[in-house]
Parts: C-alpha cells; sequence; structure tokens
C-alpha cells in the first residue's frame, strides 16, 4: 500500500498548536505530545518534525529540519510577535485541536 495516500495534510489550527507547542513548552511539560498528535491526526514523530520545522524558521535554517511546509513559515511569521497564546490558540478551527488544546490548559 502507498504510504502517501495516508498521510496527514496538515492544516492552519494544526500548526497552530504545534506553534504554541514549540514557542511555549519549550520544557515538554504542559502539552502531552502523544495526545496532540492524536488531536492532530498524525503521529508523534510527525509531531516532533514539525516543531523542529518552526525551529528550522526561527533560526533561518541553522537549527532543526531544513525543508519546511511555506503554511509552517507564515504560521511563524504571523504570530512570532505575539505574547498571549490564548489569543494564538483562538485562531484555532479544527475541533478536536481546539478541545485538546482547552483540556491541556484547564489541567
Amino acid at each position: 500500500m502507498d504510504k502517501k495516500l495516508n498521510r496527514h495534510r496538515w492544516t492552519i489550527s494544526d500548526d497552530i498548536l504545534t506553534y504554541i507547542i514549540f514557542r511555549f513548552d519549550k520544557e515538554g511539560t504542559r502539552f502531552n505530545k502523544e495526545k496532540a498528535a492524536k488531536a492532530i491526526g498524525t503521529s508523534e514523530a510527525s509531531l516532533s518534525a514539525r516543531i523542529r520545522n518552526f525551529l528550522a524558521v526561527e533560526t533561518d535554517k541553522t537549527q532543526g529540519a531544513h525543508h519546511y511546509a511555506e503554511m509552517t513559515k507564515r504560521v511563524h511569521h504571523k504570530y512570532s510577535e505575539a505574547n498571549d497564546e490564548n489569543k494564538i490558540a483562538s485562531n484555532i478551527t479544527k475541533t478536536d485541536v481546539l478541545e485538546f488544546y482547552h483540556k491541556s490548559i484547564n489541567k
């Protein structure tokens, strides 16, 4: 079976949550990556790779993954100056992702 048929199609909401994890959870203690990946509809490894994509955008490819989606770059640039995590999260429109975010911040 062709693995590409089962690949996750990242959405803006997926990238916004991933950006929040990248930016506001550097120690990896606030968000459960396994549950975040499930809410997004991808694997934990894929989520970790996407987090590395944000690192690459932020460091102009000197760290992290060197190939990233244009959408990831746009999300990073749009929210890089924002300091209010909840305001960034208010742009998540995908229900499962938004529910995961709210459960994570309200524990």
